[in-house]
């Protein structure tokens, strides 16, 4: 973590993501880009359903959409709120060590079977992959739970069709992996 960097710190203090109620039967985890955890913070004590914010966004819309492609629901995943790295700068090794840590202690915390990264930031953070390119679509082992990186759902050109299918079979991909069904 950089010396005025504590992102990851506080997320992991301050919020633990958002956990469906049926969670524990996918074992799904999400990993979004930083700008989602401003949909997210309604959703802290004192506000009521997490329906309200996140799954009514043009990210939101798009997950829904692939987990419906998958057979699966929102109350089916756990989003977490990790990897919100904020700053418009190149990410260090103690970064990445840094946003591991946490993301592998929550993941543990929670029974991950297999874990989705969507855009740059997650597959950099986690992978340590400068580009999304070179892993977009090409599902792997983190800590021996399947792991794939996929384009953010609020990418411009997942409006087309044609792209929004290939983003809905690379995550059918990752959980036939898992074996992870409903």
């Amino acid at each position: 973590m950089t010396e005025n960097c504590d992102c990851c710190e506080s997320a992991h203090d301050f919020f633990e993501g958002l956990r469906g109620p049926n969670y524990s039967k996918t074992g799904l985890l999400l990993v979004l880009h930083h700008s989602d955890f401003r949909a997210l913070t309604p959703t802290l004590p004192g506000f009521d359903k997490y329906e309200t914010t996140l799954w009514q966004t043009a990210t939101g819309i798009f997950l829904s959409k692939i987990l419906n492609f998958c057979h699966l629901s929102p109350d089916d995943v756990y989003i977490t709120n990790l990897v919100k790295c904020i700053f418009d700068r190149k990410l260090k090794p103690s970064d990445y060590d840094t946003c591991k840590l946490l993301l592998t202690e929550q993941m543990y915390d929670a029974s991950t079977r297999a874990i989705m990264l969507f855009g740059q930031k997650p597959a950099q953070s986690v992978l340590c992959e400068k580009r999304l390119e070179d892993v977009l679509h090409k599902p792997t082992t983190w800590f021996d739970k399947p792991i794939m990186a996929l384009n953010h759902p609020s990418a411009p050109w997942l409006r087309s069709e044609e792209w929004a299918i290939k983003e809905y079979e690379a995550a059918k991909k990752l959980l036939e992996i898992a074996n992870i069904t409903r």
